[in-house]
């Protein structure tokens, strides 16, 4: 017995200095956060800021003068782009002080990558993420805690908590190691779905938006509206980060729509192409590059040799990977962009816009999949409209992009942070309402190319 005792210390003794280990990977849930009264994990390079909050410090912590709102990351205003991050937490207290949905109303014009603690009018704390969920939050219906990633908050809860099984989807092939809905690879811990906000404590969850019905916009009006808050989207993205702005540039429309804008800004954009089986991004990018006088840097998707203190971050930082996107990828990150020398602009939100959400496997109804019917009990959805919302819609942004494209990012975290110009509210909601689901040939996809055609970009072959 004495030696099984033995046994039993010595592992127990070996996984607590090999956690001590691990928690001071300076990777390991980078931008990060943990918001809990009795902790009993926290990340060694994580600060803390409030009696119950603590951050990676790549984290910016914004607090109102009442205390009522904080924010956690980075933000712009899109209505202008001289308004401070400071500025917008003052301006989100003030309507906070007129009721919640004022609150909403101010943050559909916020466009960035943050989480937002706010105090309710009936004093509850409550907690919300940007437009599309690029800054995860996480969330225990049993707990009061709240993180940035779903395995610190797994570590957080007791043993008897955790699952760590993957949840059966019912449609491998659609949606491979993917969790539909709110849920996630651990029991007890879910993803709060954009548009919604979730109570501390009680792990109550609210749908914020929409909240008026739905109006169309011409093309015309929609061009002007998407247009006019874009740029101030990326100037505002300039003045308020130090560090030089490097773009996404592929073969696809996005990205080109995207470099149409920054005409109004200080400095030339600088592109970013990663290669590998995508082989045709790398040409296109670098025949734009050249075509312009843009400085480009490339990161080749190979395997190589990954790091332990990377490939242990990795492993916790996503709870599900797609492994050589995220392993050799995020390596040829940090050699091509060093460690958090540039801002990352990504272009992925304006598919929203595109109609895609009307076509395959949306066009059939929320209820038509596996993957759908899970969306719909996690969001209460069960109807075609919402508001007069296609739910299609309100589903390919809260979910296929909300909540699973936006895993992509945690493969960028550990070298760079990732703005996307688009993911606001009131820029969604434009690209909503100026698509037609039944128009095949995707409006939207022809509102990006007038936008090309009347920008700086514009060539023929552009």
């Amino acid at each position: 017995m004495k030696v099984i005792s033995r046994g039993i210390s010595f592992f127990l003794f070996f996984c607590s200095m090999l956690y001590a280990k691990d928690a001071s990977n300076p990777y390991l849930y980078t931008r990060g956060f943990l918001y809990s009264k009795k902790p009993s994990r926290i990340p060694k390079h994580y600060s803390q800021v409030t009696p119950y909050l603590w951050v990676d410090p790549h984290v910016n912590v914004f607090t109102s003068p009442k205390e009522q709102v904080c924010l956690l990351g980075f933000a712009v205003d899109v209505r202008d782009s001289d308004v401070t991050q400071q500025e917008i937490v003052d301006k989100l207290e003030k309507a906070l002080s007129i009721s919640e949905e004022a609150f909403h109303a101010e943050g559909d014009y916020i466009c960035g990558r943050y989480a937002i603690f706010y105090q309710a009018c009936e004093g509850s704390l409550k907690v919300v993420s940007d437009a599309a969920g690029f800054r995860k939050i996480y969330y225990s219906p049993d707990s009061n805690i709240i993180t940035g990633h779903a395995k610190l908050l797994a570590e957080n809860l007791t043993e008897r908590q955790v699952a760590s099984k993957f949840i059966d989807t019912g449609s491998p092939g659609e949606w491979p190691k993917a969790y539909p809905g709110c849920y996630t690879a651990y029991k007890n811990v879910s993803c709060l779905m954009p548009n919604h906000s979730v109570e501390i404590g009680s792990g109550k969850v609210d749908r914020f938006f929409p909240r008026e019905q739905f109006s169309p916009l011409s093309k015309e009006e929609a061009i002007d509206r998407f247009c006019k808050l874009a740029r101030e989207s990326l100037k505002g993205a300039e003045k308020q980060q130090e560090k030089p702005l490097i773009f996404s540039i592929t073969a696809g429309l996005d990205s080109r729509a995207t470099l149409s804008f920054t005409d109004t800004l200080k400095q030339l954009p600088i592109g970013f192409t990663y290669f590998g089986s995508i082989t045709e991004d790398l040409p296109h990018a670098e025949k734009i590059c050249s075509q312009f006088n843009l400085t480009h840097i490339t990161a080749e998707d190979y395997p190589k040799k990954i790091s332990r203190q990377l490939r242990v971050a990795l492993e916790s930082n996503c709870y599900y990977l797609f492994v050589h996107f995220n392993y050799y990828l995020t390596q040829s990150i940090l050699e091509a962009l060093g460690e958090d020398q540039f801002l990352m602009i990504n272009s992925n939100l304006l598919e929203i816009g595109r109609g895609w959400c009307g076509m395959g496997r949306y066009h059939h109804g929320v209820d038509s999949y596996p993957a759908n019917t899970e969306y719909a009990k996690s969001t209460g959805l069960h109807c075609e409209t919402l508001l007069g919302y296609d739910i299609r819609q309100l589903f390919f942004w809260e979910q296929q992009l909300g909540a699973y494209l936006t895993l992509h990012l945690f493969g960028y975290d550990v070298a760079c942070d990732v703005f996307n110009p688009y993911n606001c509210r009131a820029i969604l909601d434009t690209m909503l309402r100026s698509t037609n689901l039944s128009d095949n040939n995707m409006m939207w996809g022809k509102v990006q190319e007038e936008l090309i055609r009347r920008s700086w970009l514009y060539t023929p072959e552009n």
